[in-house]
């Protein structure tokens, strides 16, 4: 199958979709579909610290009567992390959405700060936990071996979370519509060896070169020189 060209807006929706797939996909399983659906964005964090962020109050209204909505954003620059991974991240955004509709008060220290309601709201829901030991307290979560479990349903349903530069790699699980995968096709290696008939030192190179042996002053050939 022939790569697709770049196409930037199409590529940018195609991930919004699957990380509101994603993000149906865990508030079925674990939380009884309870959450209503926020504003999810993909951007890149300036500081480069988090792979994820959830925002505890509706930025986002049309000034009308909408009473507008919460967001959660997932990092665009870590979007080349394992499957696992990423949705871990989406699960523990999401665990902080709870904790907003139910009233508790999971962080402090502006959000960074993780406390132990957070630790137990994540336990609940699929993630183990772990205290950094710093500033940002019980931050450090990953998938349950329950969640990955539940995780390969989210992949066979052929929704995948939408990677640029994973795009063409063997393990790409496909699109949502039932596409096929991508497949790399791997290029003909531009290097080339050469050795020395005589004593069979070996070189590379990148391109067609005359090269003397420096012990035996004889002419490189190509390794599969008659």
């Amino acid at each position: 199958m022939a790569e697709d060209k770049f196409s930037p807006s199409k590529d940018y929706l195609d991930t919004l979709k699957n990380m509101t797939a994603l993000y149906s996909f865990w508030n079925e399983l674990y939380f009884n579909n309870e959450l209503v659906m926020p504003v999810i964005t993909v951007r890149q964090d300036m500081r480069g610290r988090a792979y994820g962020w959830f925002v505890p109050h509706k930025v986002w209204t049309t000034g009308d009567d909408y009473e507008g909505s919460v967001e959660i954003n997932i990092c665009s620059q870590w979007l080349d992390r394992p499957l696992e991974e990423i949705a871990g991240t989406m699960l523990h955004e999401m665990c902080h959405h709870y904790a907003y509709v139910k009233g508790v008060k999971d962080t402090s220290r502006y959000g960074y700060y993780h406390n132990k309601d957070f630790k137990a709201i994540a336990e609940r829901h699929g993630l183990k936990v772990e205290n950094t030991g710093s500033y940002h307290g019980w931050c450090k979560t990953e998938l349950t071996d329950e969640s990955k479990t539940l995780l390969a349903k989210f992949v066979t349903r052929g929704r995948i979370l939408y990677d640029l530069r994973r795009r063409n790699s063997p393990d790409w699980f496909g699109s949502d519509n039932g596409e096929e995968k991508v497949v790399r096709q791997t290029k003909p290696s531009s290097t080339r060896k050469l050795v020395c008939l005589n004593c069979g030192i070996s070189v590379r190179a990148t391109k067609d070169v005359y090269v003397l042996c420096g012990l035996c002053k004889a002419r490189l050939v190509p390794a599969n020189h008659d």
